[in-house]
This record gives C-alpha cells, structure tokens and sequence, in this order.
C-alpha cells in the first residue's frame, strides 16, 4: 500500500499485491450548499486524480443526487433521485474518466438509500464506482443498514459492491 494523494478531501492508496494493482480513491465532496468555487476546485481536482490511473476504485460521500440523467456511468435504477448539481459535477466526472456507479445501473433489493437527514428524508449520495469495463465482475450491491456506527441518531449507511477479480483484464 502506498498513499498517492491526500489532501482535507481526498485520499488516494495505489495497491499491489500478485496479480493485483488498484487505486483505490475515498472522497467527500463539499456540501450542495458550498460555494461554487469549492465545488469547482473539488471537482476538477478529483477528476485529474483519477485520470492518473486506470483501475480505480472511487468511494465517495458526492454530497450529490444522481439517477434522473442516464448514460454508461449511470442509470435509472435503485435508489433513483432527480440530479442535482454536485450530482452533475460527479456524473461528468464519471464521464470523463470512464467509471460508474452499478448501483444505479441495476435494480438493487431493499432499502438503497446511503444518508438519512436531520429532518429523517433519505437520500442516496455515497457511492462505489468502478471502471465501466469492470461491470461483468460485479456480483453483489447493497446498502448496509444494519451497522452499529455508535451515532446517537441515523446518518450514512455505508454502500457495499462486491467484484470478482478473476474476470478483471
């Protein structure tokens, strides 16, 4: 394991092992009310960290709605909001690095939302996403409500994919 990348909202681990090399990128994108530069500023520099490798995997807290706008990187399915614009920024960048999010392409059993609100609306707004040609290898995704994170009241609920890699080119 190696870190590649830190910065206050992002980090970035290049793993090798046999047979094996991933980067793997955890991210939290700045709240939908931030200012437009910092949304901006995030953004492009989670794209230009993401464009420096080729199998990634991206573990995101995107502050953002996706579903409402399909493409290769994301569909109508699961826990489909209507876009908003931190949702926008996270789409594009999936665009222009080739990843998605399987866990809008797919129908998903249960309870698929990731954030449940002070005012207790949830929302789905963390995410897995893969390289798109990764799609094949995915044999499971859920979100997981039954954690005990210690939290005195509801809040995010981590999102679980799971990929075979024998099927990984």
């Amino acid at each position: 394991f190696v870190v590649t990348h830190t910065d206050a909202r992002m980090l970035t681990v290049q793993i090798r092992a046999l047979k094996l090399s991933i980067c793997v990128t955890v991210a939290h994108a700045p709240h939908s009310e931030a200012e437009a530069a910092n949304e901006t500023i995030f953004w492009s520099s989670l794209e230009e960290q993401l464009s420096r490798n080729d199998d990634i995997v991206l573990l995101i807290d995107a502050n953002g709605r996706l579903g409402s706008e399909s493409s290769e990187a994301v569909g109508d399915q699961g826990f489909s909001q209507q876009q908003d614009e931190n949702g926008k920024f996270f789409h594009d960048v999936m665009l222009q690095t080739g990843l998605c999010t399987p866990a809008t392409l797919a129908p998903n059993a249960g309870p698929n939302h990731t954030w449940v609100s002070t005012h207790h609306y949830n929302r789905r707004i963390d995410y897995v996403a893969i390289p798109q040609r990764w799609l094949p290898t995915v044999t499971q995704q859920y979100v997981y409500h039954d954690i005990d994170d210690l939290h005195d009241n509801e809040d995010h609920f981590p999102a679980v994919l799971t990929c075979t890699t024998t099927q990984v080119a």
